[in-house]
């Protein structure tokens, strides 16, 4: 069986940074017709209330409609919250902003759409959709938080006990350069997701 050298490790993570870059250089772009909401992502905890806005970014002279729908199965979405009710955008109210308040009822995950009445002929954006995360509690949900940060934290640092003991003896005896690669460039992509999913857009 064919080990990978370090070379290739290393060409694979080289080749998987210009992946990244390529595709973080294609931004998403609105035209002139949108529904934004903002933020576009947030976390209530049940029998609690929070908030978000949505802006109409139009330059039609007439006035919008907007009525919310609920994930996919329609028969148990408004369960998790209290069920928006639909707002009017009268004309002539290009980039104004409304207020809507979340009520969570139990916990679970939701993504909320809108539709529109005329009918925006809008481009999709990382904000044409609300993602909303209902938490049993504020208290349990930073438990929950602690807890993965603390888990990624020790499994990132779990390997340089070794490499501190390594450097000690002056020895690798024992140590698979080919192997280490690997875990190198495991660790890194594990590192490189876990940062792009709490900052970048694209991959949330």
């Amino acid at each position: 069986m064919k080990l990978i050298n370090s070379e290739e490790i290393f060409v694979l993570i080289f080749s998987f940074i210009i992946i990244l870059h390529v595709a973080g250089s294609e931004k998403i772009v609105a035209n002139n017709h949108a529904l934004l909401f903002d933020p576009a992502s947030l976390t209530v905890a049940v029998d609690y209330n929070t908030s978000t806005t949505i802006q109409l970014v139009s330059e039609q002279d007439e006035s919008v409609h907007v009525s919310f729908v609920y994930g996919e199965d329609q028969s148990h979405s408004t369960d998790y919250i209290k069920p928006l009710e639909s707002i009017n955008f009268p004309r002539h109210s290009s980039h104004l902003q409304i207020v809507l308040q979340i009520t969570g009822l139990r916990p679970g995950h939701l993504i909320v759409g809108c539709n529109a009445s005329p009918i925006l002929n809008s481009s999709l954006t990382e904000q044409d959709f609300l993602r909303i995360n209902i938490a049993r509690s504020t208290k349990l949900d930073r438990i929950i938080n602690t807890i993965g940060w603390l888990s990624f934290i020790a499994w990132s640092c779990s390997f340089y006990p070794q490499i501190f003991l390594n450097f000690r003896r002056q020895s690798v005896v024992g140590l698979s350069f080919d192997f280490l690669a690997l875990n190198i460039m495991g660790y890194f992509c594990y590192s490189i997701y876990n940062i792009a999913f709490y900052s970048w857009r694209n991959v949330q």
